[in-house]
């Protein structure tokens, strides 16, 4: 099969509006791709980056459905979701890495195109589940004025 992307890894030069984040110093970029039932696309690859999948959605009004699915280094095809007449939008939760190699597919209507959007995540912004516990419940702490000294948390 045919990829449907040219070159899956960024180029020196395409990275190179990354150094720094986007516009206004930001460390996250917008990602769109459209898929269609004739091609899989191979998803693309940053180093420094994760890529987070959010949202997928009809190009156009479809008569029947189509489902979304993933396939992620050898791991078995997984269907992210199905997208018809009662539901041309999902949200989606997919967080890929520089070392992940993911292919995404349509399968159903072959008339079918399904935008995919994400945004681009610079790797040592993402928090750790430590730091993040730790920050909220700092936040929370301050909200009260007082600390939470008791044994019962877990």
């Amino acid at each position: 099969d045919r990829v449907a992307s040219a070159s899956t890894d960024m180029s020196s030069d395409d990275a190179e509006m990354f150094e720094d984040g986007p516009e206004g110093g930001e460390q996250c970029a917008f990602f769109a791709c459209a898929l269609n039932a004739k091609t899989p696309f191979e998803l693309p690859r940053m180093p420094g980056y994760v890529l987070l999948l959010k949202q997928a959605a009809l190009a156009k009004p479809l008569k029947g459905s189509v489902r979304v699915t993933i396939v992620c280094d050898s791991n078995p095809e997984l269907t992210l979701c199905s997208l018809g007449t009662a539901n041309e939008q999902s949200a989606l939760g997919v967080t890929l890495s520089v070392s992940n190699r993911a292919e995404m597919r349509l399968r159903g209507a072959p008339a079918a195109e399904v935008h995919v959007v994400g945004l681009w995540i610079q790797r040592e912004d993402l928090a750790t589940d430590e730091q993040m516990l730790r920050q909220l419940y700092e936040d929370e702490d301050s909200e009260d004025g007082e600390e939470d000294n008791d044994d019962d948390d877990v």
